[in-house]
């Protein structure tokens, strides 16, 4: 039996997307940045779905389209990396909303 490492995303910065924060286009910095920290952390895990959704406008509820055709788990983290709790609501298995009681930026790791 192999060993399985999890894999653990540090702060926004450190995965170079900060650029999705500065108003510039994220999604595939995001990719790039989440496809080589995955491979280099953990090499069980390129076989693993995942999206991150980069929201650089504060809103109190994101709309996530992440086409990983399930309902996976979510994480939300601000610009320095601190986990955000939300309401997540799964529209469908494309879709999800995620609820916060004031507008924030950050990004979700779908999984």
């Amino acid at each position: 039996m192999s060993e399985f490492n999890p894999i653990t995303f540090p702060a926004a910065r450190v995965l170079g997307l900060q650029a999705a924060l500065d108003g510039k286009e994220a999604a595939g910095a995001a990719d790039a940045a989440v496809s080589a920290h995955v491979s280099e952390s953990n090499p069980h895990a390129q076989y693993a779905r995942m999206f991150v959704h980069a929201q650089p406008l504060p809103l109190s509820s994101w709309t996530v389209d992440h086409n990983l055709g399930a309902f996976p788990s979510v994480t939300t983290v601000d610009n320095s990396g601190q986990l955000m709790y939300g309401d997540v609501q799964f529209i469908s298995a494309n879709r999800v909303v995620i609820s916060f009681t004031q507008p924030v930026v950050g990004f979700a790791y779908l999984g």
